[in-house]
Order: C-alpha cells, then structure tokens, then sequence
C-alpha cells in the first residue's frame, strides 16, 4: 500500500481521504504548527507522497534523508520555489513537485477587490471607530488601477474590476496578454509610465522577482495612492514606502505581516495583517486545492501523466 504524510489539516478534506484510500493510499497527518525539520524528517520517512502548505519549508536535509521512497512533493499553494528552496535537489533524486497554481487565485483577487472598495470609501475612517463622522470618496468607478504582473491571480483581479466598470485599468507583466488586453480593454504599459497616474497599485509577483516597487519608483508615485499588496513584502523597497507611509502621503494594506515596528505603530493610513496572510482562504480555495492535490497524487503514483507538474 502506498502512504502519504499531510502536514496541514486546512486541506484534504474526509471526502478526499476516503478517494485517497480506495485507490489504496494510506493518509498519515502530522497536525503539528510549525513542526521541526527532524519531525518531518520522522513522519515522512518511508512515505510515498508529501502534501504540505506554508507552515514548513522543505530543505535539503528532509529531501536527502526521504529521498528513497518519496516520488512527489504536492504544495498547496503559489510561489512553490519559495516554499520548496531545494527543489532542485528533489528534481535530481526524480521526486516530482506539483504547485497550486490557480486554486485560490480568485479566493486573492477577490479579497485584493474588497480591500480596494474599503479603502477607497475609507469603510474603516468613516466607521463608529474611526475618526471620521462625513466624508466625500472616490469610487473605483472613476479610479486609474494599476496592476503589476498578470497572471493568475492578477487576470482575476481584471476580470472582477472590469464587471465594476473602472475608468482605467493598467497593467505591467513579463509578458503581454494581448487576449486580455482586446476582452477587457486593459493598457500594458511600462512601470514609469504608470505610478504618475494610478489611484490604486496592486501587485501580485512572485518572491523570486526580488524588489518590483523600487525606491525610484516609490518617490514618483502621487499623493494619496492606494497600494494593496497581496504579494510578498519583499516586493516593496520597505525604506522608501515606510518614509512616504509616515509621512502620510500613500496609504497601504499589507496581507503578509511585517514584523517592524515603525510600520505596525503607522495610524490608519496602513492596515498590515497582524498575525497570518487571510487572502488565499475560503472553503471554495482550500477544496479546489485539495480536489487538485489529491487528484495529481494519485496521478504521479499510479504512473499516470498530470498537469499540475512543475518540476522537470
């Protein structure tokens, strides 16, 4: 009988535990937050299949030390090189590696949207909270949105601020998506051309782009710019954005949290999530994930082709 290790309990439902098991593949869970590489290294161990999330990176030593059974490594979610930094060590022991691409894409575009509606009409100001009583807003409808790189989860972000009717939507990828720009009469244009413009600046790359939003570019961005970042922190030039921060001339919701104190003491001009990313998790997200991941698993270790395979 084939066995798999599962290391988070938000996926793989009993429905899908039951479909593992009647095509013979025994389930072990390690329900443990943050477990230690030697842990892991204990409980995958002579295991055929490895599904994780982001509460672990796998390493060199759990790849080596697993090596003589284990055939894939499935990652439930995006940017898997960040979580799987050995990835090339698993490629030459020929242990497949599977990647999430699109299963919460709509899940973080959606909640990019919603964070863009509440802030640009200041829900949180203008709350019994807040401290605002009256205020006239913007609405996306009259907004420039800039998006940087289109793919997955920036083509959602498209599709649902087309449907809202936004004046502009502007876009820089590492490459052009001609189909999408004639659908939803979107503009490629360079990253200096845009920040002069835009209203709202959402990114979605991944962490392996290094630094997008660079300082040069931080400086010319106008006055009272929303920026949503979905993404990873390290996108941002943190220096430069936290001195246009304090002095209150961009606004900024973080979903990564930012363990800096000179961010996290900023008034209500910058929402940073305070303990885990929120973006990618809805029911709908972590079953598709699941659906996918079990699915390629059964694929991979009944020698069947799969199209979820990222690794060579």
């Amino acid at each position: 009988m084939k066995e798999i290790l599962i290391t988070d309990s938000l996926f793989v439902f009993p429905e899908h535990e039951e479909k593992l098991k009647q095509h013979g593949i025994l389930v072990h869970r390690l329900n443990k937050l943050c477990a230690s590489e030697q842990e892991i290294i204990e409980n995958l161990k002579w295991k055929d299949g490895y599904i994780l999330w982001w509460i672990e990176k796998v390493t060199d030593k759990i790849i080596e030390e697993c090596s003589d059974t284990l055939k894939i490594i499935s990652f439930t979610w995006s940017d898997w090189k960040h979580f799987i930094p050995w990835w090339k060590t698993a490629e030459k022991k020929w242990i497949k590696i599977w990647n999430a691409l699109w299963a919460n894409s709509y899940a973080v575009a959606e909640h990019t949207v919603m964070w863009m509606l509440a802030m640009t009409r200041n829900i949180f100001t203008l709350s019994r909270t807040g401290k605002s009583n009256f205020q006239t807003s913007l609405s996306l409808k009259e907004s420039t949105i800039w998006i940087i790189w289109l793919w997955k989860i920036g083509c959602e972000v498209v599709k649902i601020l087309y449907g809202f009717g936004v004046k502009e939507i502007l876009y820089f990828s590492n490459t052009r998506k001609l189909e999408m720009e004639k659908k939803y009469n979107i503009h490629y244009t360079s990253l200096e051309n845009i920040v002069k413009k835009s209203d709202i600046i959402t990114q979605h790359v991944p962490d392996s782009a290094g630094i997008v939003i660079y300082s040069e570019l931080i400086q010319k961005i106008k006055n009272n710019t929303i920026i949503i970042n979905n993404g990873w922190a390290s996108c941002i030039d943190k220096e430069s954005l936290l001195i246009r921060l304090q002095n209150w001339e961009l606004r900024l919701f973080q979903d990564e949290p930012i363990k800096d104190d000179r961010f996290l003491k900023l008034d209500f001009n910058t929402y940073i999530c305070s303990n885990e990313t929120t973006a990618y998790n809805t029911l709908e997200a972590n079953k598709k994930a699941s659906d996918i991941a079990v699915n390629t698993i059964i694929n991979v270790l009944e020698n069947k082709g799969d199209d979820y395979i990222v690794s060579k």
